[in-house]
């Protein structure tokens, strides 16, 4: 669901929020050595989001944006063989947070300015586990990004372009990233456009 909320004629907040679930069973039937067997497996599945942001025009000109997300996906699944007496159970989970302020300065109708900083974690956990033969593994990492943009933009009746740089810091291999940014709009009539 969504959720519009305007505080003023310069600033509004709004909300989106998503949950979904699933939960599927798989079973499979089949002849071996004469006998018949049955097998079932099972797959969770399930996603839940949520974002906040806050747009403000503070003159004519200045305007900025603040937004919040957040994500979390899991799957669960097992799976028996009955020929080699094997349970496996997989388990998946994805988390995401991120933060963003941006701005925007419009030196002209053709012409904005647009700079920003967004602080973005993603951390994963995988664990598996067989009990014939026995075995089990976790696996957890975490990457939290950092990074600063910079951005001129034109628009211009059938032309709109994006130049600029984006200055990415990952902390746990203390590595910057350096990347340009290019995005060019032509459009040629009303069904085709050329983008790059």
């Amino acid at each position: 669901f969504k959720v519009l909320y305007d505080i003023n004629y310069n600033h509004e907040v709004r909300a989106n929020f998503i949950h979904i679930k699933n939960n599927l069973d798989y079973k499979e039937q089949y002849t071996s050595n004469a006998f018949f067997v049955e097998e079932n497996s099972t797959l969770k599945q399930e996603n839940l989001g949520a974002q906040i942001s806050w747009d403000a025009n503070w003159d004519s000109k200045f305007s900025t944006n603040f937004s919040a997300l957040f994500s979390d996906y899991k799957i669960n699944s097992t799976d028996y063989n009955k020929d080699s007496d094997q349970f496996q159970t997989q388990f998946n989970n994805v988390l995401e947070t991120e933060i963003k302020l941006s701005s925007k300065y419009e030196f002209s109708d053709v012409l904005h300015f647009y700079n920003g900083i967004v602080f973005n974690e993603i951390g994963i956990r995988n664990t598996t586990t067989v009990n014939a033969p026995t075995f089990s593994k976790t696996e957890k990492n975490v990457l939290l990004k950092s990074a600063l943009f910079t951005e001129i933009g034109f628009n211009k009746n059938n032309t709109y372009a994006r130049f600029g740089i984006r200055a990415n810091y990952f902390h746990k291999f203390n590595k910057y990233l350096i990347e340009p940014r290019i995005n060019i709009k032509q459009k040629i009539n009303s069904e085709v456009s050329i983008k790059l």
